[in-house]
């Protein structure tokens, strides 16, 4: 992940197999990653702003990583919790600093998440995609755990996105059980959107072509917005 977007805060609920209590309460709560929305703020205060999700019909694999502080990742969690009014304790130079690392989540499966948003269930959703191109998915996030929750996480043998009681929701599987998580009570300090590319299918209507992270541009033969199909074809009428 490139850590160029702003910090926000994010807290977790585990639920199911384990409970966490909640080291905080705040406002601020992102949605659960596969979420529909839009970006906005400045460089250390980026907000994800949901506007909707797409209908799942089985689970889809999500990536779990550990990874180290380098000093401009730590730089970048210092900023947030100063953000808070809260503080750092130690220096990315102190061995303790060193030692703290971060968490990141990643949807794997774009091709699977493109076939969803493109069946028929989703057709509502995609609509919205088609109106407006400034809207994005939610694709990943970095992270700093608690104690209890570096347990969960340490444990975890695989991490899916799945639909529960109406909601996207993460679950983590440990052994022969698992734990589901709810967007609520993780310190998130970056996360990381993708956009839509779109070409016509068969019908000669618009459909998501591919998704693409990080403001990447669109590969040749697909647009960014879906209403440039319509100005490609009558041109090449003429």
């Amino acid at each position: 992940m490139k850590h160029q977007f702003g910090p926000l805060l994010c807290v977790l609920l585990l639920s199911a197999c384990t409970t966490i209590k909640s080291l905080q309460t705040v406002d601020t709560v992102i949605p659960c990653i596969g979420s529909v929305g839009t970006t906005k703020g400045g460089v250390f205060s980026k907000e994800f702003k949901k506007v909707g999700e797409p209908k799942i019909f089985g689970p889809i694999e999500v990536s779990l990583q550990s990874t180290a502080f380098t000093k401009s990742t730590y730089q970048s969690y210092q900023k947030y919790r100063e953000n808070l009014g809260k503080q750092v304790s130690t220096a990315f130079t102190d061995s303790s600093a060193m030692a703290t690392r971060f968490y990141e989540l990643h949807i794997v499966d774009l091709v699977g998440v493109k076939q969803l948003l493109n069946h028929e269930k989703n057709a509502d959703l995609r609509s919205y995609l088609e109106d407006d191109r400034s809207l994005s998915m939610l694709t990943g996030i970095a992270f700093v755990a608690d104690p209890a929750q570096k347990q969960l996480l340490e444990s975890a043998q695989h991490v899916s996105l799945i639909r529960e009681d109406g909601h996207l929701t993460l679950q983590v599987q440990q052994g022969m059980g698992h734990t589901e998580v709810r967007m609520k009570s993780l310190e998130v300090f970056d996360f990381e959107t993708s956009g839509f590319c779109w070409q016509e299918n068969k019908r000669n209507r618009p459909e998501i072509a591919v998704l693409t992270r990080n403001g990447e541009g669109c590969p040749r033969g697909t647009e960014k917005s879906a209403d440039k199909l319509d100005e490609t074809r009558q041109y090449l009428k003429l």
